[in-house]
């Protein structure tokens, strides 16, 4: 995966230990694809809009009054997840109408829906079952809920059966959560579908349908334990005064050896006196070369890479099928304009280099503004792939089946031209024509980006 670009360390090491419990958050509807075909339980007139926004540029609407409002999504109908027992679900409500998240949804006429009720300063929780709607609790809450303002409800289905429903202030302007408002909790029996099994739809609720609600950027969240263990430690590189160092990226070759590339440069900025470094390591990583060092002790050809008068930010290698080895090194002006990306390759297993030049990418004009961030390898398929970072315009797939020595851009995989960053991106493939890939966005999310396909159509479904 591709390192991130930020960062300011001065020194490399090789990871020692990382143990951790950590949140992870998926998106299950943002509304930016300005659909809800995904939803096909109905009641009321529901429509995309953005006269009142809680995150990104649209939320979903209830528009007219009448009768209680329902949009409900069940599985196999198009959402990326559906929520089940012992999943949490955070969504953004807008206190115009009475507003609410549905949980537990068999379909129109049978769910449960946890409530943020400002003109009566309550939580509720209601169901819905053949039909008939039921205030199954209801608790009134010392701290005061704002008319026309939004809030962050976080509804946990807990073991047990229990719903635990939390709200929380939502800045619109940082798009995050602020304090605590209030907790409310009930035990409920959960529908099924036909089979026994759990039904899992979800959806939005209106309460009172005068007036009416926005809701927006519903997510699940999952409680992963991560624990990494390294038997052993070693310098990378050590600091050296001045100097930056940073941005490694590393490669395994055909035979088992590592191979690493790292930026040395007088900052973590665009200067015209960085240069990209080699090393290798035969051991899996317990020992490495000196700087631009082969494995038999000879100095590395080609290496240190530098380009005058521009600034080379990350060198990425990787091995082509006929087991040549390929860095792509991405360059940028000293302004920080970027000027493409070049294409070094060694036949040799990494003891010579050969300088191709600026990477050429059929069916585009501006190979200049293509800014190499990771590559990928289908065994499949014998298709090389790098994504690309386009300036102003975003995200870019390119191919290559001969082994890197022409690239075909693919199209656009997300559109970055706006307010989100393309830069600091992880591809992978992962098998069964699957590729899946991490970017970096902008208020600390990071997203998924899925093709099941090797590529034809591309799904931007999570942010964590």
């Amino acid at each position: 995966m591709t390192p991130p670009v930020g960062g300011s360390a001065r020194g490399l090491r090789r990871p020692r230990r990382l143990l951790n419990s950590q949140a992870y958050q998926t998106l299950i509807d943002d509304y930016e694809r300005s659909s809800l075909d995904y939803y096909t339980e109905v009641s009321e007139s529901w429509s995309i809009g953005n006269s009142t926004v809680g995150h990104g540029a649209n939320s979903v609407q209830q528009d007219t009054t009448g009768s209680p409002g329902v949009l409900l999504s069940t599985p196999g109908s198009g959402l990326p997840h559906y929520p089940t027992r012992g999943d949490i679900v955070s969504g953004l409500v807008y206190t115009e109408g009475t507003p609410g998240v549905i949980l537990n949804g068999k379909d129109g006429n049978n769910f449960y829906a946890a409530v943020v009720d400002d003109a009566n300063n309550d939580l509720v929780f209601w169901e819905r079952n053949g039909g008939t709607y039921t205030k199954i609790y209801e608790k009134n809450i010392s701290t005061t809920i704002s008319d026309t303002t939004w809030y962050e409800a976080e509804v946990e289905w807990a073991p047990g059966d229990n719903f635990d429903l939390t709200v929380y202030n939502w800045d619109t302007s940082t798009e995050s959560r602020g304090s605590k408002v209030a907790f409310a909790t009930h035990n409920f029996t959960p529908f099924t579908d036909g089979s026994g099994n759990l039904a899992n739809g979800f959806g939005w609720f209106n309460v009172v349908n005068s007036p009416t609600i926005d809701a927006d950027y519903a997510r699940l969240q999952t409680q992963v334990e991560i624990a990494f263990l390294v038997n052993s430690e070693s310098d990378i590189r050590t600091t050296g005064g001045s100097r930056w160092y940073g941005r490694p990226v590393m490669a395994e070759k055909s035979n088992g050896d590592w191979i690493a590339c790292y930026r040395d440069a007088s900052d973590h900025g665009t200067y015209d006196d960085s240069e990209i470094h080699i090393i290798f390591s035969t051991d899996s990583g317990a020992s490495w070369t000196a700087d631009d060092t082969y494995t038999d002790g000879s100095s590395v050809s080609g290496f240190p890479y530098s380009i005058s008068g521009e600034s080379v930010s990350i060198g990425y290698p990787f091995v082509a099928p006929n087991d040549d080895i390929l860095v792509h090194v991405s360059t940028q002006g000293t302004g920080g304009a970027i000027t493409g990306t070049h294409q070094l390759r060694s036949t040799d297993g990494g003891a010579t280099w050969t300088d191709e030049g600026q990477v050429s990418i059929s069916g585009t004009t501006n190979d200049d503004q293509y800014y190499a961030q990771d590559h990928a390898y289908n065994p499949d398929t014998g298709e090389l792939v790098t994504i690309f970072y386009r300036d102003g315009d975003g995200l870019r797939w390119a191919t290559s089946t001969d082994n890197g020595s022409s690239w075909t851009d693919e199209g656009l995989i997300r559109d970055t031209s706006s307010t989100e960053s393309g830069l600091e991106v992880g591809i992978e493939y992962i098998g069964n024509d699957t590729y899946v890939c991490l970017n970096r966005g902008n208020n600390g999310e990071t997203f998924l980006i899925r093709s099941t396909d090797g590529g034809v159509d591309v799904v931007i479904s999570d942010r964590y």
